[in-house]
């Protein structure tokens, strides 16, 4: 089974996947390859693996990897192998352009949406929580996140949704567990 979570940046994808993970430490995240230096805070997690631009080419030559993407001016793919049925319970993030292509390899990745109708919320987390981001970068990417919260919105294709708020913020974790359970006991 793989259950993806989908949303914009600052949406708060990473803190979902660590408290899933903590609850249920089988689960497996499915490794992102990306030419993007790492954040400190994902040093040393299995979620990311930096590779050089040669290294990248050389992998999607081969065919080896798919949903190639360049987000926000760095390249990031997947192993294809890695998105298809197999034992185990495996985890990933995906970004909406990514899910007709996510879809077409395995019709069976549940899609949970992150959205949210206040991007002053996201403002405040790519400003003051993550501090990762220029002025510039976070203008773009609040820019990208209206238009994803947008196509989250309306594809057909997602299995459940998350609306964050400042109100629910706090219950985020037990809302998405909670959610997780359905679709992990019932598998």
């Amino acid at each position: 089974m793989i259950i993806a979570l989908s949303g914009p940046s600052g949406i708060g994808k990473g803190y979902i996947k660590e408290a899933l993970m903590e609850t249920y430490p089988e689960i497996q995240e499915i490794v992102w390859y990306t030419t993007r230096e790492l954040r400190p805070s994902e040093i040393g997690k299995s979620n990311r693996a930096h590779v050089s631009e040669a290294e990248f080419d050389s992998m999607a030559e081969s065919g080896e990897l798919t949903l190639i993407q360049t987000h926000f001016g760095h390249r990031y793919a997947v192993k294809k192998n890695d998105l298809l049925d197999s034992t185990g319970v495996f985890l990933t993030e995906l970004q909406p352009n990514n899910i007709e292509g996510a879809k077409a390899i395995n019709p069976n990745i549940i899609l949970i949406g992150l959205i949210t109708d206040d991007i002053g919320l996201l403002r405040e987390r790519l400003t003051d929580r993550r501090k990762t981001e220029s002025a510039e970068e976070i203008a773009t990417r609040i820019a990208s996140a209206e238009k994803e919260i947008e196509v989250i919105r309306n594809c057909e294709d997602y299995d459940d949704y998350i609306v964050i708020s400042r109100e629910n913020e706090p219950l985020v974790r037990e809302i998405a567990l909670g959610i997780f359970a359905n679709y992990y006991e019932g598998r």
